[in-house]
C-alpha cells in the first residue's frame, strides 16, 4: 500500500512507542537513595495502549483515528495520574517522588498523540479500481451477435457485398 502523503505520523508512532519502552528503563520513582524504575512499578501495563497505533503504524494500514487518539489521550492520562500518585506530604512539605522515566513516558504519549493526529491513512489503488469497473453482463442476457453472415460486410447503404 502506498500513501498519498508523507508517513509523518507513522514515523511519530514508532518513534514514541521506542521511546516509552526505553522510559521503562529508567527511573520512575526517585526518592535520591532509593529508585525504581518502570518494570518495578509496573509501567509496562501503560504500554497496551501504545499497541494498536503502533501495529496499524508499522504495517502502514487504514487507522481509526479516534480510537488511536483516545488510547493516547488515556496514556498521557494515565502517566500524569500515576505521576500525582508518588506526591506525599511530608512535614508540611510536598514531596513528588516522580523519576525522570515516568516524564519521558508522558513525552512520549504525547508525541504519540501528535502522530496520531497526523497520520495519514494510506490510499490503496485496487479500491479505485473496483470502483470504476463495469457490471459483467449475467448469464441470463445474451450478448447480441451481428445480423452480418461471415463473409459479408453490411455497409449504410444496406448492400451486402462479399469479401
Amino acid at each position: 500500500m502506498k500513501s498519498k502523503g508523507s508517513p509523518v505520523g507513522a514515523i511519530l508512532v514508532i518513534i514514541s512507542t521506542a521511546i516509552a519502552i526505553l522510559s521503562l528503563f529508567l527511573p520512575w520513582v526517585d526518592l535520591g537513595i532509593l529508585s525504581a524504575s518502570g518494570f518495578q512499578q509496573q509501567g509496562f501495563i501503560f504500554l497496551v495502549l501504545f499497541i494498536y497505533p503502533f501495529c496499524v503504524s508499522l504495517i502502514r494500514c487504514r487507522m481509526i483515528k479516534p480510537i488511536a487518539i483516545i488510547c493516547s489521550i488515556l496514556s498521557i492520562i494515565a502517566g500524569v495520574a500515576f505521576c500525582l500518585s508518588k506526591s506525599a506530604n511530608l512535614l508540611d512539605t510536598n514531596i513528588n517522588a516522580s523519576g525522570s522515566g515516568l516524564y519521558v513516558f508522558i513525552g512520549a504519549s504525547i508525541l504519540l498523540l501528535i502522530g496520531c493526529i497526523a497520520y495519514s491513512n494510506p490510499i490503496n489503488k485496487n479500491v479505485k479500481k473496483t470502483v470504476k469497473r463495469k457490471k459483467r453482463p449475467t448469464n441470463n442476457h445474451k450478448r447480441k451477435r451481428p445480423s452480418n453472415t461471415k463473409g459479408t460486410v453490411n455497409t449504410k447503404k444496406n448492400h451486402n457485398h462479399t469479401v
